[in-house]
């Protein structure tokens, strides 16, 4: 069986759909017509129940001891709490009410949590305990005349690399930061970089470019404003796993993937004693290594059913995927 390069998209039907239900989607007056799409069936390996549900999620991972990385996600509510892999009960991280969360992985050192207030101010959170379960807040030194409306996940701003953020303006620009003993953390932000429309939502490609989701659809961005457009629905958060990108499309609960330039819906079935789900709030991926089972790398997803995050081990879900595109 070949091998495939697979563009994967998750999309949320608007809430007032049934499931099941796939009728065109209006999101700002951009039609997401899903009615025609296949599907392929992707069962479930675990899960972890929560008591709120998840609207966003981001990894931290564990280089020495992989089944102590960190699947962080951040209620409606903007309280943000930790698990991980092995089903450990959510942590809370900060009694801070957080707008969005990025989860930075350092290779034997503490992992980092950048979150971003509701009036738009970066906080930092670093790990203070042996086992992650405690973080504690970070100094943060930060341009103050940014107005920073979220983090475009995918990309390390460590060690002379640059991450991207998403600006208020519909601009984005490009960050990187210094940590100072594990107690103090620096974020240079660059200029603004124009985008051709505003941006709505963002996520880093594997070449250091940035998707970026907008009205008028999905492109890519350089850091030179060099750009390039994809028929794709418009994706929230789309991130990078082994070529694959992931990500939710705006206004819809329907997963639905992009390979090989067909799209497909996606169905999480029933896996062993875990019931499935056709209506997701989010979803996201990490190639990384979260140990045992998750080993080459998890996509998680939170039900929107009840409050539960699904776990799939990517391996599963490349399988699966590949296996549908080679009937």
């Amino acid at each position: 069986m070949k091998k495939c390069a697979i563009t994967v998209l998750v999309s949320l039907l608007t809430a007032s759909l049934s499931f099941g239900c796939s009728k065109p989607s209006d999101t700002n007056g951009v039609k997401q017509d899903l009615t025609s799409l296949k599907t392929v069936s992707i069962p479930a390996t675990s899960q972890i129940y929560i008591t709120d549900k998840a609207e966003k999620i981001t990894f931290v991972a564990n280089s020495t001891a992989q089944w102590l990385g960190h699947i962080v996600y951040l209620t409606e509510d903007g309280q943000a709490y930790a698990t991980n892999g092995e089903g450990v009960a959510p942590r809370k991280i900060t009694e801070d009410s957080l707008a969005d969360i990025y989860g930075i992985t350092r290779d034997k050192a503490a992992g980092i949590i950048l979150g971003l207030t509701q009036s738009g101010q970066i906080k930092a959170y670093v790990e203070a305990s042996d086992d992650g379960s405690v973080f504690d807040p970070m100094i943060v030194s930060a341009p103050a005349d940014i107005d920073i409306a979220g983090f475009c996940a995918g990309h390390s701003p460590l060690q002379g690399q640059r991450a991207w953020l998403r600006l208020r303006s519909g601009e984005l620009a490009t960050y990187a930061i210094e940590i100072t003993d594990n107690t103090s953390l620096s974020i240079d932000v660059s200029a603004p970089i124009r985008n051709r429309t505003k941006a709505q939502t963002c996520g880093a490609a594997s070449d250091h470019s940035v998707y970026v989701g907008s009205t008028s659809g999905m492109q890519s961005l350089q850091s030179n404003s060099d750009s390039q457009k994809f028929d794709w629905p418009i994706i929230s958060s789309p991130t990078s796993i082994n070529g694959i990108i992931t990500g939710l499309a705006l206004d819809t609960d329907q997963a639905v993937l992009v390979a090989q330039d067909e799209t497909f819906k996606i169905q999480i079935t029933d896996g062993l004693s875990i019931i499935g789900s056709s209506s997701l709030s989010t979803l996201a991926a990490t190639a990384q290594s979260f140990g045992s089972t998750f080993g080459n790398g998890i996509i998680v997803a939170s039900d929107n059913a009840e409050p539960r995050l699904i776990l799939i081990a990517a391996p599963m879900f490349e399988r699966q995927v590949e296996a549908t595109l080679n009937k």
